[in-house]
């Protein structure tokens, strides 16, 4: 039995939980969780006996354990050191220009506030998360969440990775709500109101320029970012077409909730930017960064409408190229729109389900030797 050890001192505990999920249903690998406090807190369905928490990652011990994965790799890169040096890794990359190109941190986005300044002169004078974030190359293998991520790490000309990189499959589908013709087509928009992450501009000027044949409900799900974006959307329900209606949640929105809209919805609208940063560095979404809205197509077994950049991550979605793409998308948009999309995704929903996923993590597993780590 290969026995395997998931350290995660910072954030993704989702991830965790899709892990757990997978890896408790292969019987040929055991899994342990090593997670920081705060991690801890946000874990709802790992059983602790799962579970060792810890508050820093010199207390790790990983001697009986066969594979390490480093769930996040973000800070205290040298406190990782023994762990590289001892034992396999499987190093999970969330943002490529941050982790494994080069890249240096604009100085614009020092400047945002008087926190996030404070905040990165201590990462990158203090910490000097730059020079040591190369200790990520000491990994047996890398892994990454999309296939497009996976080939533009190999067709990149500013990282000096030669090793493997694995599309790691864990994301699958776990509701199968059948869509069904209502007197209003549900659009969700996953995911907190935010313009970090979001054209919430374009979606605010889009409501109030459409006019369906077909009543629409919009959903914002996820918290607003700020008072004033909480404002526009008030603003906004006051100016919309009688087919319309809008709802959003003002506070934390509790998962089962979250999960009702989601399996309700017939469209998952995914106003994603092109371009965001981590840590001051700049990335962009589908090419080294990959949205969480990915995941949420999957998991509910939805189509997704994103705007045209993002690539198709082997899942059948919508696309648009600008606000006039989407005022004419929405204005043509019915139930027999729907149900012959639909009728189109069926093919992917078989790629993605449980047991497929399943076999495809184990194959990877047992394809990554007990064997030292590359120098």
């Amino acid at each position: 039995m290969k026995k395997i050890a998931i350290i995660e001192m910072e954030t993704h505990s989702f991830l965790l939980e899709q892990w757990y999920v997978i890896l408790k249903e292969i019987h040929s690998v055991s899994v342990h969780f090593f997670v920081h406090p705060k991690v801890n807190k946000a874990l709802s369905i790992i059983p602790q006996s799962y579970i060792t928490v810890c508050e820093d990652i010199e207390s790790i011990s990983v001697e009986d354990f066969d594979l390490i994965v480093i769930n996040t790799f973000h800070r205290h890169f040298e406190k990782f050191q023994t762990i590289f040096q001892e034992k396999p890794v499987l190093c999970l990359v969330h943002n490529l220009s941050f982790s494994l190109n080069g890249k240096w941190p604009k100085w614009r986005y020092f400047f945002q506030n008087k926190k996030t300044f404070l905040y990165f002169l201590k990462l990158y004078l203090k910490e000097k998360i730059v020079p040591r974030r190369n200790l990520i190359y000491r990994a047996k293998r890398l892994g990454v969440l999309s296939n497009e991520l996976a080939q533009n790490v190999k067709v990149s000309k500013t990282t000096i990775w030669n090793g493997q990189i694995d599309v790691l499959p864990l994301n699958f589908v776990v509701f199968h709500t059948e869509i069904e013709t209502e007197d209003i087509i549900q659009i969700v928009i996953p995911g907190n109101i935010s313009r970090k992450r979001k054209d919430i501009d374009l979606v605010f000027e889009v409501l109030k320029r459409i006019k369906p044949k077909s009543k629409l409900r919009f959903v914002f799900l996820g918290k607003p970012e700020n008072l004033k974006i909480k404002q526009q959307l008030i603003e906004v329900k006051r100016s919309l077409s009688h087919k319309i209606t809008v709802d959003f949640f003002e506070s934390f929105i509790e998962s089962r909730v979250f999960a009702a809209e989601m399996q309700k919805a017939h469209l998952l609208f995914c106003p994603i930017i092109e371009k965001t940063s981590f840590y001051a560095v700049e990335e962009f979404y589908g090419k080294t960064k990959v949205s969480g809205n990915e995941g949420d197509c999957i998991m509910y077994r939805k189509i997704g409408l994103f705007p045209s950049f993002y690539p198709n991550f082997d899942w059948h979605t919508l696309s648009y190229s600008n606000e006039e793409d989407l005022i004419q998308f929405f204005n043509d948009l019915d139930f027999e729109r729907v149900k012959e999309e639909y009728k189109k995704a069926d093919v992917y929903f078989e790629r993605y389900s449980f047991e497929t996923v399943k076999n495809n993590l184990e194959q990877l597993l047992f394809s990554i030797e007990n064997a030292e780590n590359l120098d």
